[in-house]
């Protein structure tokens, strides 16, 4: 009795590891723009480019619907979620309140180490970048890597408020965050900014200057927002349809 129930529990693990294997490739490819926003497409397609039965895409395709990412209607498929003006001004309107509230409270929490050590891993990447020939593979790539160090850095900000409600509700915000992010991140006029920024605040926080950190971490929601041109959603870089 006890082999047949261990059996059961090593597949059931099984499918819920396949699952969430094919969650985050699915999921990743949403946020790095992989799939055009405001194109239909199947359920077919998305096995197909993966390598995966339409019984395992199903529930996840569900999933990222529920985290407001995608949409699908029956007998259209899926598409990922286009943002109105009206839409694109209350999530970074959110992500203001979000990543300044507790801003001085998390930044004091943070070893002045800790702070050193992203500044240098951050410096590291841009360098990479700029060995790299522009829209090139090897650039988007390295673009990529810039852009996972800078999410951590925001996410490392929230999470040392240590108010799990708190970053509970920005996690619930991330991905919509994200997907706009990286869109914004590949204007290159934005892109530079955004890195100056980003050495501004670990700087200023390095230095302890906790209040003009703030204010350039406002400054920098608010510069991505105005780089963001209602529609900028429908653009990307490459399909895994083409």
């Amino acid at each position: 009795m006890a082999d047949k129930l261990s059996v059961k529990l090593t597949r059931i693990r099984s499918r819920i590891d396949r699952s969430e294997r094919v969650y985050r490739i699915i999921k990743d490819a949403v946020i790095h723009r992989q799939f055009t926003p405001g194109v239909w497409i199947k359920q077919e397609q998305i096995s197909q480019a993966i390598g995966i039965s339409r019984t395992t895409v199903r529930p996840v395709l569900a999933r990222l619907q529920s985290e407001g990412l995608i949409e699908a209607k029956p007998r259209r498929g899926f598409r990922v979620v286009e943002f109105s003006q009206e839409e694109l001004d209350d999530l970074f309107e959110v992500r203001e309140v979000l990543e300044t509230s507790f801003f001085i409270r998390s930044a004091k929490a943070i070893p002045l180490e800790e702070l050193q050590m992203t500044l240098t891993s951050l410096e590291n990447a841009e360098n990479k970048m700029l060995e790299a020939e522009p829209d090139s593979e090897l650039w988007d790539n390295r673009l990529r890597e810039y852009l996972e160090l800078d999410r951590a850095f925001h996410d490392r900000l929230i999470e040392a408020s240590g108010n799990k409600q708190w970053v509970q509700m920005y996690l619930n915000t991330r991905d919509k965050i994200d997907v706009i992010g990286y869109q914004a991140s590949y204007i290159p006029e934005q892109l530079s900014n955004a890195i100056d920024q980003h050495y501004r605040i670990i700087k200023a926080l390095l230095k302890q200057d906790f209040k003009n950190a703030e204010l350039i971490m406002r400054e920098h929601i608010r510069n991505v927002r105005r780089s963001i041109k209602p529609g900028v959603a429908g653009h990307a870089r490459q399909t895994v349809h083409d």
